[in-house]
Order: structure tokens, then sequence, then C-alpha cells
């Protein structure tokens, strides 16, 4: 009969060997679509830490990049937006605070002139100034926004203002007044939002419809109401999308690249899987982020549009329990490589899916097209439980949990 004791000694065996794990030095000589290095942070802090720049990230889940680079996250659970120079704690620049004291910050978008727009979870759009000050929040009126369906937000260069109702998409000029909708009659169950500035797709408005798990493509010059196309997934693992619930959308406006998050495993109620695929300007799949996103939906995911060097890479959030983390990808990352998440099985196929759980360490993935040899990217990391979008069983979730539930360790694997 084995003792107590020999459980702890199992135990402190265990947890001796995920530290090992953790501590891995910086990768060297890493593939593409590889972590350039691996980012052991400070030993994890409380359940509830103090916003950065003194401690970690606390269920982000939104990003967006403004024209000289700068990184913005939605910090959830903090209700704040942080924003970096580059994704390291040396270069934290500001954070706005007390965004939404009723909810959380969630979607990101940033207009031509730096205003920032803020999709609170499921509440409302809020526009604030630019940077540094950011000034004081204004709630974007009228019909096309209320107070439960936004689930997403978008800028493009002229000012319009794009916000995903659910079944159709608002738009509103940047002094808020409201103009015609986008697929009103077309869009069922809509989560996020982008909108295109590469040449050949210019104006084009990209909606992910849960209710048909296809992204609904409008040329609003074409038509406002009928999509002009869909990408329905072709070309992955499984030849279509499992669940765009909770999905996520970002388009390159360097090369149309349109990025998009599926969640694989939409019969859990925690602890969801999901991957960032890769389609052409046509629809055409390039391949997929070759590391999973973990019990993190909605994500955070965007593409940075700045004219420098960093142009095209891609930063996503993951997980937002024990860590939270966010991961920037180098330019045309997309490819088939992925290692089968063990409970996943053979169903969602080569390529699909990730690598089982490791140690609680948080991972930054970080490339440049024109990074330095030996540079870094870290980002402060620790993060919550977040709400999903939706409630079990029901078109959108009406509030926030009072109490955080029991999720599966946040990892990006």
């Amino acid at each position: 009969m084995r003792t107590s004791t020999h459980y702890r000694a199992v135990l402190f065996v265990f947890m001796l060997a995920c530290w090992s794990i953790a501590a891995l030095p910086p990768v060297a000589g890493a593939a593409v679509g590889d972590p350039l290095f691996i980012y052991k942070p400070e030993p994890e802090p409380p359940a509830q830490p103090p916003p950065p720049p003194a401690s970690q990230f606390d269920g982000p889940c939104g990003l967006a990049v403004d024209a000289a680079g700068n990184v913005y996250i939605s910090d959830y659970y903090h209700h704040a937006i942080d924003v970096y120079a580059a994704l390291n704690k040396e270069s934290f620049l500001t954070q706005r605070v007390n965004v939404d004291p009723l909810d959380g910050p969630c979607g990101l978008a940033l207009g031509p002139a730096g205003n920032v727009y803020v999709n609170d979870f499921h509440r409302n759009v809020v526009r604030f100034g630019a940077l540094p000050t950011f000034g004081v929040g204004t709630v974007i009126a009228g019909a096309g926004v209320d107070a439960s369906h936004p689930t997403g937000v978008a800028v493009d260069g002229a000012g319009t203002v794009y916000v995903d109702q659910r079944d159709r998409v608002a738009t509103f000029d940047g002094t808020g007044v409201e103009g015609e909708p986008i697929g009103a009659g077309s869009i069922v169950d809509g989560y996020g939002v982008a909108v295109s500035a590469f040449s050949a797709t210019a104006g084009y408005v990209y909606v992910p419809d849960a209710a048909t798990d296809t992204v609904k493509v409008f040329d609003p010059a074409t038509s406002r109401t009928a999509p002009s196309a869909e990408i329905d997934g072709s070309g992955t693992a499984l030849g279509h999308f499992v669940s765009l619930r909770d999905a996520s959308i970002a388009v390159d406006n360097a090369t149309g690249t349109v990025y998009v998050v599926d969640d694989l495993t939409p019969e859990y109620k925690e602890g969801h899987e999901a991957v960032v695929y890769a389609f052409g300007p046509t629809g055409i799949y390039l391949g997929r982020l070759k590391y999973a996103v973990q019990t993190a939906q909605p994500a955070g995911l965007t593409v940075d549009n700045s004219p420098g060097t960093t142009q095209g890479r891609v930063y996503v959030t993951s997980g937002y329990t024990e860590l939270a983390e966010v991961y920037a990808y180098a330019p045309d990352s997309a490819g088939t490589v992925g290692v089968p998440l063990p409970r996943s099985g053979p169903s969602f196929g080569a390529g699909a899916t990730t690598a089982s759980p490791s140690a609680p360490e948080a991972i930054a993935l970080a490339a440049a097209r024109a990074a330095p040899a030996g540079a870094e990217a870290t980002v402060p990391s620790q993060p919550a439980t977040r709400p999903s979008r939706h409630a079990e069983g029901t078109r959108h979730a009406e509030a926030k949990p009072k109490h955080r539930g029991r999720r599966g360790r946040g990892r990006h694997r």
C-alpha cells in the first residue's frame, strides 16, 4: 500500500520535471514557425496581480498596433489598456485604466488619428483619444450599438468605424454618426470584424459567422447586404471551420492575407483549443500558425500594419487562467506543421492541434522581418479567467460571471 509520503515524493519529482522543462534556454536555429526564444518570467504572482508594468497581464483579449508600431493590449481583468513600444517590460509606454468598471475591454481598433476604439465585453464600443492621455471615453451611440450585442470593432483608413452587431455590421463616421449597415439579412451570428486596405481587396469587410461557420466577405461598393464571397475553411486539415463562435479576424494590408481564429473544441465549456488559420486575398488556404490558442476564447488577434520593419507581424493572445501571453509571429509564418494534442485524438487531422500541456511558465513567440541577431521581444505574462462571449446553449452571454471559473492552463502551444 502506497503511503502519503510516497505520493508527496512523486509530486515533488513531477514539479521538478515541469520546472526543468520551463527553464529551457533560448532556442537556437529555430525552424520557420517555431518560437525564436522561450521567455521565463519571475515566479508566478498572486491570483490578482497588479497591472503592468508592475506585474503581468490578467486576461488579455484584444490587440492593436498603431502607425508607429506600438502594441496596444486590452487587459481584461485589470480593466485597462496597456501600450508597449515593443513587447518587453522596458518598453512599456502608458496605460489607460478604468476603461469599463462594470466589465472589461476586449476588442481593440485604432483610428487614423490614433483614437482608440474599445469593444467592452459584449456591452458597447467606447472611443478614447490618442496617446499619451487617451482622454475621456465616449460611447458610440445609435441603433447599431446596444448593451448586449457587440462582438468586434474595426476602423478603416478614412476613419469609418465598423461594429459587429451579431446580425449586421453597424457603421459610424469619425464623429459617431451612424451610417448604413453592412450584412443585414445575411449575417446571423457574427463574431469579430476586419476591414482590408490591401489594394486588391481595399474596403472589403470580413465577418466570421458562427451560424454558417464561414467568413462572409462584403464589398460595400457592390452590395451592403449580400456577401461577395465566403471563406469556408476549405484546404484546412478538416476541410472546414469547426466553430467560429468567439472568433477573431485580422487582415495583412500589405499582402491581403486573412487570419481567423477557429475553435477546435466547441463541445467543451472550458479549456477551449483554437487555431489561427491564414487565407490569401482570394480565400485560398495558406496554412496555420504552428501553435494553437488555448483557453482564450475570445482571443486577441491583430496584424502589424505599420509602415516600419515590423509590418506583417501577427500578434495573438493566449490563455486567461494561471498564465497569459502575447505571441508575435513573423510575416508569412503560416505552415502545415502541428503536434497533436492528446485529448483531441486523430479526428482533428494532421496539423490541426497542438502539443500537450507543459509546465506553467510563460512562453512568448517573437519574430521580426528585420530583427537583429539575438534580439528578444518579451511580454509580461499572467492571465485571468475570462468568460466566453457566449453562454452554453445561448446566443450570447449577458454578463460576466461574478466568480472566476476553474479553467485549464492558458498556454499557446
